[in-house]
């Protein structure tokens, strides 16, 4: 009989009925089905947390921004029912919090972690809700503040001074505070209603897991593991002597010749696959995905604060004052959106192309990252030397509020670039990894376990355990010396 090798992992047991081939159960598609979802949902639940704490963050340092400013009396009013409602505060805590247990709840999948993420998704969904009643009604109040201070403008005494002289002023210091009011107040509602409809979608998960199956939905159930316990309880291992000494001899010999023909038919792709997934694996441990979320949404603000400034510049000053360092929130993002969409695409398929791309954009986002950082430095050290010359305005009050909302936005433009910096590095760092520390190595092919022989038409065995007297011929002398 010609020896055949199994190369499936096969439990063989053998009684003196004969030789019985259990089956190996086959995976169920519906529980393939639940752990793919799971994945996915695991997977998403990360980036909606990570949009969910930039969010909160952006609201909280705009509303600490406008907490900062000296009050006036025409715009102040405008924004002082935001303050007094604490949205900018503990509305942004709210949301940083369930962003937060959201991850938490994700990692350690307990049922009081959903209940708590679930509660705190349903309190932002009231802050949020409620921030945008109240920036929307803050927005609406600009334009009369604004009508009322052109009126004061239009009263002033025609006289000139060092600072209208120096800075070429073309319009009325009402503008500036106006616009860059609505621009912030704009970008906490943006923020809000993205708040808002984040916090819907997770509670809404988090519902519909909290009033499910608990355990089904994270693992086995209890009858699932009283079932692998009864089925490898009844699996019994009996090993023949008999039967092991007349077949080891054709088993080494099939095991040489498998070895050889895998070293013969060794493909290099196949290798370099294996090898690729491996390496694929620890590139995903640095989190692709929401690093690059985060990322992008980094780079919105610091495009959003720089349109801004180059709106106040525009109505404050001259043309010509603005230069290639100052519209650096403009163009310095773009490099930033493109590498964290690159990086996201390498998350979500891993490819070599992909993952070395991402890793040269990111270098580069981390240079520029680097020059806009000590740019924003030097840009607010000048700006706080124009903030002395407002006390010659007629209006130092407009000056001075426009002029402290300017450099707390400079300064939240420098958070943004160190933030830039360190996601750059990082992501440069878990590619560098991929695809420069591996390019060349050993590959040991280790088997899990040794081929189990099987012949064609297995005999019963009969007359005991011990082998008939033709098989004995083929037996080696040394094997009965074991």
């Amino acid at each position: 009989m010609i020896p055949q090798v199994v190369t499936n992992e096969t439990v063989t047991v053998i009684s003196t009925n004969g030789v019985d081939f259990p089956q190996t159960d086959k995976p169920q598609p519906a529980q393939q089905k639940q752990d793919s979802l799971k994945k996915y949902l695991k997977a998403e639940i990360k980036v909606m947390a990570a949009i969910q704490i930039m969010c909160g963050v952006m609201v909280l340092c705009l509303g600490i921004i406008l907490a900062s400013t000296p009050n006036t009396i025409h715009f102040t009013p405008v924004f002082s029912l935001l303050l007094k409602s604490g949205y900018p505060f503990v509305g942004s805590l709210f949301f940083i919090i369930s962003g937060i247990l959201t991850v938490i709840t994700e990692t350690k999948s307990k049922k009081s972690l959903v209940d708590g993420s679930l509660t705190m998704n349903i309190l932002s969904i009231s802050f949020a809700f409620m921030g945008i009643i109240i920036l929307t009604v803050s927005l609406a109040g600009l334009h009369p503040a604004l009508e009322e201070c052109e009126k004061s403008w239009a009263l002033r005494p025609t006289e000139s001074s060092f600072y209208h002289y120096h800075f070429h002023v073309q319009r009325s210091p009402c503008s500036a505070p106006q616009a860059v009011l609505t621009g912030i107040l704009s970008l906490m509602l943006i923020s809000s209603v993205l708040e808002l409809g984040l916090s819907v979608l997770t509670a809404m998960l988090w519902w519909n897991q909290s009033h499910s199956d608990f355990s089904r939905f994270y693992g086995y159930g209890e009858a699932d593991l009283k079932r692998q316990r009864q089925t490898s309880s009844q699996i019994t291992f009996v090993i023949a002597l008999s039967s092991v000494m007349t077949t080891i001899q054709a088993m080494e010999q099939t095991t040489l010749n498998a070895g050889l023909d895998v070293l013969q038919l060794g493909k290099p792709a196949g290798m370099h696959s294996h090898m690729w997934k491996g390496l694929s694996e620890k590139f995903l441990k640095g989190e692709p995905k929401v690093i690059g979320v985060v990322q992008i949404l980094a780079a919105l603000m610091i495009l959003s604060l720089g349109i801004m400034t180059i709106i106040i510049l525009d109505i404050r000053y001259n043309q010509e004052n603005i230069s290639f360092g100052i519209t650096y929130p403009c163009w310095g993002p773009v490099v930033y959106i493109i590498s964290g969409a690159l990086s996201l695409a390498a998350g979500i398929k891993t490819t070599k192309g992909l993952v070395q791309s991402s890793m040269g954009l990111n270098i580069a986002s981390s240079m520029v990252a680097l020059f806009g950082f000590f740019l924003s430095v030097s840009r607010l050290h000048d700006l706080s030397v124009v903030y002395g010359f407002c006390r010659h305005d007629y209006m130092p009050g407009q000056c001075i509020q426009s002029l402290a909302i300017f450099l707390g936005m400079q300064a939240l433009v420098i958070i943004l670039d160190l933030l830039e910096f360190c996601i750059a590095v990082s992501l440069s760092v878990f590619g560098c990894k991929v695809t420069c520390c591996n390019r060349s190595g050993v590959v040991v092919i280790m088997p899990s376990s040794l081929p189990v022989v099987g012949t064609a038409s297995p005999a019963s065995l009969q007359g005991g355990l011990m082998p008939s007297a033709h098989q004995e011929t083929n037996v080696p002398e040394n094997l009965y010396q074991l």
